[in-house]
């Protein structure tokens, strides 16, 4: 997101800084990607350009733990609180069993 903002802001910077012809008919001198490329291919590039840094450093990143992702939407939720009161049912069941309690089905 940071590369796309950047990307556009200093096409904005470049817009103010290097200002068009004063009249019809004098050369045009500002750089190429003011003069040459209209504003809708330019948020075309800076969309692409966004993807691809996207894409790379999530690629590049190791992926977060279960733990980190699962209360970000509501299913994923659900599964983590499965996961963890299974988990600490079949705890309960090996501490019972390891003490030497009987330990009754309900």
């Amino acid at each position: 997101m940071m590369a796309g903002f950047v990307t556009g802001a200093s096409r904005l910077i470049l817009i103010f800084v290097f200002r068009g012809p004063e009249e019809c008919g004098d050369p045009d001198k500002r750089p190429t990607v003011l003069k040459s490329m209209q504003y809708m291919y330019f948020a075309l590039l800076v969309f692409w350009i966004t993807v691809l840094v996207t894409v790379a450093v999530s690629m590049l990143t190791k992926p977060p733990a279960f733990k980190q992702v699962t209360t970000t939407d509501k299913p994923t939720s659900h599964i983590y609180m499965y996961l963890v009161s299974n988990t600490l049912r079949l705890y309960k069941e090996i501490v019972i069993t390891s003490i030497g309690l009987k330990h009754r089905k309900t």
